[in-house]
């Protein structure tokens, strides 16, 4: 089974996303993200 983590990640990559904009596109920090 796949983790959350590594799904979002998996998405991110996906969507060619740095995690700062799918942070603000979640509401949540970069710092508060696993991936």
């Amino acid at each position: 089974m796949t983790g959350i983590g590594a799904r979002l990640k998996k998405e991110r990559l996906r969507l060619k996303l740095s995690q700062s904009a799918l942070g603000a596109i979640g509401g949540v920090e970069t710092n508060a993200q696993g991936n």
